[in-house]
């Protein structure tokens, strides 16, 4: 999650450096506290706090901020926290291009789209809990932790159904990173005159893979 603010952190921007293959608790004074709690922190600045919330939490959750000692005021009594995977575009707004790599391991893009019928391998966050169980800010072993709540994955237009080959924690990557290995279609659906489809993650968003 991003948290925006003033006076969170250092005026110059921290990211963090794992200690003993996790992420800190506390990057350059700040700390974020849920139900009283410390979690990871990703970046800390002044303006703005990555952090990674807990995979067990409460429905609703309190949260508040401290830098050097000093606790932020809570703006509001509790925050709701749901599962809901979203897939990372490079605006980050939420849609766009998915950021995604071809079979091969290539980025995709325009200059290398993806075949019909292959492979292509998308991250994301907010999956929920997995099986078996990863902790927030550990780095996720080698292993298939599938994430355990259900997900529509669709291609527009139609929205025609897919199945993901894997969708769990993405290996070597930080606990609460999403990983999701689909088969294209072959053929695409009116893929004639398009460079590019559109996939609809749940109901809230939809992003584009660039396709040949």
């Amino acid at each position: 999650m991003t948290i925006f603010g003033s006076g969170l952190g250092p005026q110059q921007p921290v990211s963090f450096q794992l200690k003993d293959g996790k992420l800190p608790t506390e990057l350059a004074g700040t700390r974020v506290l849920v139900e009283g709690q410390p979690i990871p922190i990703l970046y800390s600045s002044y303006w703005q706090i990555n952090a990674v919330l807990p995979y067990s939490i409460p429905g609703y959750f309190r949260l508040a901020v401290e830098y050097k000692g000093l606790q932020g005021e809570w703006k509001a009594p509790a925050h709701r926290v749901s599962t809901d995977l979203s897939i990372f575009t490079f605006d980050g707004s939420g849609s766009g291009r998915a950021i995604a790599l071809n079979q091969d391991g290539t980025p995709n893009s325009a200059a290398n789209p993806a075949k019909a019928g292959s492979v292509i391998t998308l991250y994301g966050t907010g999956g929920g809990a997995t099986n078996p169980a990863g902790r927030a800010g550990e780095i996720t072993a080698l292993e298939l932790r599938t994430l355990i709540s259900p997900f529509a994955l669709s291609l527009e237009p139609g929205d025609t159904p897919l199945t993901p080959d894997f969708a769990g924690a993405a290996p070597a990557q930080i606990s609460g990173v999403d990983q999701i290995n689909l088969h294209l279609p072959d053929p695409l659906p009116e893929l004639q005159n398009k460079s590019a489809v559109t996939l609809r993650v749940n109901t809230s968003q939809t992003v584009t893979i660039a396709v040949r």
